[in-house]
């Protein structure tokens, strides 16, 4: 990649509802969530021809929490179509929605950089490139328990008890995937590499 450029990946998948329970038929709840994520990868460049540039530009002297200034982030939107019928409240159509954004950085090194600097960002970046797959993992595995959980729902007497329960779902998996992301920030990922 050029220096200065920016890699903007866009990926769109829209999964399919769950399958038909074996008995026949779709869950209880007979929703049919669909599921939608879209995950763009962006980069931006580090300028630094030591070893101490390249640490200083990263900020990694700093903050020994901070894994290179890589981040990962999510936004999950939950669209629905509630009916009130035969005395009980059911979901007529559910959409989850999953945004992923990746930023890592990026370092062109200079003919002059020793190989063991090399090295050592190769190993670097491969530690906060994984590190950041762990939170989209936990992103993706939040949508997942988003969209089963709602098929398996069975409709409610009142449509505020549906309302409440959707919501329940979608707070109570978002919390744990924040939790799990706390985790792997703070136990879960060994330093970067000297």
């Amino acid at each position: 990649m050029l220096p200065g450029a920016t890699l903007l990946l866009a990926l769109a998948v829209s999964l399919p509802p769950p399958a038909p329970s074996p008995a026949g038929g779709t869950d209880p709840g007979g929703i049919e969530p669909r599921l939608t994520i879209r995950e763009s990868l962006d980069s931006y460049v580090v300028s630094a021809a030591t070893e101490a540039q390249l640490r200083a530009r990263l900020k990694l002297d700093e903050d020994p929490g901070n894994h290179g200034r890589a981040l990962t982030e999510g936004r999950f939107v939950v669209t629905r179509s509630i009916v009130q019928r035969e005395g009980r409240c059911e979901v007529e159509d559910v959409t989850i929605e999953l945004d992923i954004h990746t930023t890592l950085p990026e370092w062109t090194p200079g003919e002059r950089v020793p190989a063991r600097l090399r090295d050592t960002w190769d190993r670097f970046l491969a530690f906060i490139t994984a590190h950041e797959e762990r939170h989209r993992r936990h992103l993706l595995d939040a949508a997942f328990a988003m969209r089963d959980r709602i098929a398996a729902m069975p409709p409610k007497a009142r449509c505020t008890q549906l309302e409440a329960a959707l919501k329940l779902i979608v707070d109570s998996e978002d919390r744990k995937r924040r939790f799990a992301d706390r985790m792997v920030d703070r136990r879960g990922t060994p330093g970067p590499p000297e």
